[in-house]
């Protein structure tokens, strides 16, 4: 074979080899493809040569292309606001309160309670124990007057005067009368309980509500009720008060307002008020501390409450009443019983009335053996140095 081949040319020496090892090269791939192939189902065909495997995508690469800018809109102040607002620091909101009293480390103190009045030595040429109690005044022990200063002065005694007024009904009392308020009751000011014309009550409600609450218009109904008006009425207070030797009182109205000439003294209020507690119904009414009353249909109800701060305090209290006006300034006439002795009291426009009745009826009390060794020592002997007592 060697001569052969020397006797081709290098190009015939090419194709022949080429044209030697083709079905070599054939036969390699088939067997190849036979050993790989899946099922007879797979579609590849014998001849087909086996492609060379994919290969991985490759990474994406990170795109460099510039996004457009987007147009903004203009700022209008809106926005600009926004903004500031945003940037600014947040403030903590600030609740409105309300405005609240300052507060103090220690509690408001009360004013101070007024001290009591001091107990002078019983001196019987000395009456005006008390001479800044009041602008006038008197105290009894028993019967017997034992402090008293410008008792006989004449001056506005307000509600004092419905003692009288209760004095004069009681004496022609009629519990279960039935009274109709008049229009002239209805209208009555100061110290009331609201009566309206047309109510009717019972006329024991009336005088307990004319006693314990000082209402002038039960008091002016009970007038209408004992004569038939309160000028008719005022005519016989004034002859009961000339009765009782009440020399310096005259009454202008059943109540006790204001009014020019309508005035008393100390002493002439005691005799008033000693007469009054002589009645049972009044001595029981001047004592309570509060009472209901209703109107006779039901439809109204009243309570009433003592103006009498010493009743429930004073150890005691018999009543007995009170009064006030802007002329007549605070007024009292006030009684204890302690033992088998009473002490009355009358205060006459008195600042503070209520601490000084208390003292002054207490150191009354404790005054007591000094007065009784004065009274038996004045019985045992003829002397008359010493003066007497001084009567109501």
């Amino acid at each position: 074979m060697l001569p052969l081949l020397k006797c081709l040319s290098p190009r015939q020496l090419v194709l022949s080899i080429l044209l030697a090892i083709a079905p070599i090269g054939t036969t390699l791939a088939e067997s190849a493809v036979s050993k790989t192939a899946p099922t007879a189902a797979a579609p590849a065909a014998a001849n087909t040569i086996k492609q060379p495997a994919a290969t991985a995508a490759p990474k994406a690469k990170t795109s460099t292309v510039q996004k457009k800018p987007v147009a903004k809109k203009p700022a209008t102040k809106k926005t600009v606001a926004k903004k500031q607002k945003a940037a600014a620091p947040a403030k903590k909101k600030v609740v409105a309160k309300k405005a609240s009293k300052p507060k103090t480390t220690a509690k408001a103190k009360r004013p101070a309670k007024p001290a009591p009045l001091p107990t002078p030595a019983f001196n019987p040429e000395q009456r005006n124990a008390y001479p800044n109690v009041a602008k006038a005044y008197l105290l009894k022990v028993g019967n017997d007057v034992i402090w008293e200063g410008e008792a006989d002065t004449r001056l506005p005694p307000a509600s004092l005067t419905k003692m009288m007024t209760a004095l004069l009904v009681l004496e022609s009392y009629q519990p279960n009368d039935i009274v109709t308020i008049s229009p002239a009751a209805a209208a009555e000011t100061g110290s009331r309980i609201g009566l309206r014309s047309g109510d009717r009550l019972q006329l024991s409600d009336l005088l307990a509500a004319a006693l314990i609450k000082s209402a002038n218009d039960a008091c002016h109904a009970l007038a209408d009720w004992h004569s038939g008006s309160e000028a008719v009425f005022v005519a016989r207070m004034n002859q009961r008060a000339e009765q009782l030797g009440m020399r310096d009182t005259h009454f202008e109205n059943a109540c006790g307002l204001d009014k020019p000439g309508h005035l008393s003294t100390a002493r002439d209020m005691a005799v008033l008020a000693e007469e009054a507690l002589k009645n049972p119904t009044f001595a029981r009414l001047v004592v309570k501390p509060r009472m209901v009353i209703r109107s006779v249909d039901g439809r109204r109800t009243f309570h009433l409450k003592t103006t009498n701060h010493l009743i429930g305090s004073l150890d005691g209290i018999q009543g007995v009443k009170t009064g006030f006006t802007n002329r007549a300034g605070p007024c009292l006439v006030t009684a204890a019983d302690r033992g088998d002795t009473r002490v009355l009291l009358v205060l006459l426009n008195s600042s503070n009335r209520w601490p000084k009745a208390a003292s002054m009826i207490d150191n009354a009390f404790a005054q007591l053996p000094q007065i009784a060794l004065y009274k038996q020592s004045a019985q045992n002997t003829a002397a008359t140095t010493r003066p007497p007592l001084k009567g109501a």
